[in-house]
């Protein structure tokens, strides 16, 4: 059993955010979600929402996260099925 499975609801929400940023070359705080991971939440059930996405987004804005990425990263991002619709603070450039 993977570890992201035994974990609460809103652990998982939010390292499959963070992982969806990753994936668009965004760094929250500078976190990376490392690639054993990545694969293993496709393993939790229900798969994780866009409306959880955004929550976990909003909050994240809240608290001020920082978020940095390459110059495409903000492209990638507006494109990203995940965060369709969404907006949030601008990305620096690392």
């Amino acid at each position: 059993m993977a570890w992201i499975t035994t974990q609460p609801r809103l652990t998982q929400c939010y390292v499959a955010t963070v992982a969806a940023l990753n994936s668009c070359g965004i760094y929250p705080d500078g976190a990376e979600i490392k690639p054993y991971l990545v694969e293993d939440l496709s393993m939790v059930t229900p798969e994780v929402t866009k409306f959880e996405v955004d929550m976990i987004l909003v909050g994240m804005v809240k608290e001020g996260v920082k978020f940095t990425g390459g110059r495409a990263s903000q492209r990638a991002f507006d494109e990203h099925p995940l965060f369709a619709g969404n907006t949030m603070s601008p990305v620096s450039e690392v």
